[in-house]
């Protein structure tokens, strides 16, 4: 059968059975021509999701028949996009009807996308630009650019659905100019509570390689998280940090103010409060349900601070610190062991903290 033919469409409302979209403002010219179908000039609104579209569907027959794959052409523009509002049921509604697959296995093809602000549950993410395409269950993000938290990323990324509504992503991106305060607040601080937006600041070079499966219905396997993240920090700042204050409080026991004294443990003690440093470049690697923090250095104008550890998800933690002892005697140089001399050797001091979070040792 072979058919040409067009269709103007002018404010039209559509809604279909069984689905919890409403279709307003339904606008644009569409065209049949043999076996290709399109749309020039296509536009309209989901709730509060505005779009236009311009695109060619190639071998329409075969797929309607199921005889083949719908072949794609696609530009997509969008000032706001809701990802809530294009969904053809709510998240409660897909758990109870039970998985089914997201992404079809019979439509290939290529989608350019513009977004001036797209929101997933109450994340934003601004003027995205990205070109995806689509095969066999599989998007590939072969270009992509966003603004999240204030700080411009960029790279690419591969989202495959091997089971229904179950997801592998991997991505490769960077940014020049992370901020850690905004970032920390907009994602809720990673789930976790060492540190927060309130105790950090400064901004960040980083690249990041992320694997790892996706639930549609919970986020990210945390334990399946395979990454690392390559950091460089500059005009750092941890005020106020918990782990920080376990470890001055793990000093004020009777044998510690005899070794250290007292006034020694109050420096430190006020240093560690409120620590600020120039740079800081390392590699985090996230594997096996835990986040590896290898050795770094933090050094500032009050103290050089050695750092290295394990966190897992669980909150579980074994870390190590160092620091110079010569770092705290200008507070107090005499303890009951008799004076504390600097002979230049840098005397240093080794400290683990493991067990749990709430219950450091």
């Amino acid at each position: 059968i072979k058919c040409n033919g067009n269709i103007q469409l002018n404010k039209v409302l559509l809604k279909l059975k069984e689905d919890k979209r409403t279709f307003e403002n339904v606008n644009g010219n569409l065209f049949l021509r043999n076996s290709e179908a399109g749309i020039k000039g296509g536009a309209l609104k989901i709730g509060n999701t505005d779009i236009k579209i311009d695109g060619v569907f190639g071998n329409i027959y075969n797929y309607l028949n199921g005889n083949g794959n719908l072949q794609t052409e696609v530009y997509i523009e969008s000032k706001h996009l809701n990802i809530e509002d294009i969904g053809t049921t709510s998240k409660e509604q897909k758990i109870i009807d039970g998985r089914v697959y997201a992404i079809p296995n019979d439509i290939t093809g290529s989608i350019r996308l513009i977004v001036g602000s797209l929101r997933y549950e109450k994340h934003q993410f601004d003027n995205l630009i990205g070109k995806m395409e689509i095969q066999s269950r599989r998007l590939h993000f072969s270009q992509l650019s966003f603004v999240n938290a204030e700080a411009l990323i960029s790279g690419a990324m591969v989202i495959e659905e091997k089971l229904p509504e179950i997801f592998t992503i991997t991505a490769q991106v960077a940014s020049q100019n992370l901020k850690f305060k905004q970032m920390f607040k907009e994602w809720d601080n990673f789930k976790q509570t060492v540190i927060s937006d309130a105790n950090i600041s400064g901004r960040a070079e980083l690249n990041l390689y992320f694997h790892a499966p996706f639930d549609l219905r919970t986020g990210v396997i945390l334990k399946s998280i395979d990454a690392r993240l390559d950091l460089k920090v500059y005009d750092g700042h941890l005020k106020n940090v918990l782990g920080f204050r376990d470890i001055t409080e793990s000093l004020k026991t009777k044998s510690g103010k005899l070794v250290l004294g007292t006034k020694n443990i109050e420096t430190l003690e006020k240093k560690l409060s409120d620590v600020s440093f120039k740079t800081l470049e390392n590699s985090i690697l996230i594997h096996d349900g835990k986040i590896e923090i290898p050795k770094m250095l933090i050094s500032s104008s009050a103290l050089n601070l050695e750092i290295s550890g394990t966190h897992t998800f669980e909150n579980a933690i074994d870390y190590n610190f160092i620091f110079n002892f010569r770092d705290l005697l200008n507070k107090e140089k005499n303890t009951e062991f008799g004076e504390i001399i600097d002979d230049g050797t840098g005397l240093r001091i080794f400290m683990r903290m493991h067990g749990t979070l709430d219950n450091p040792i």
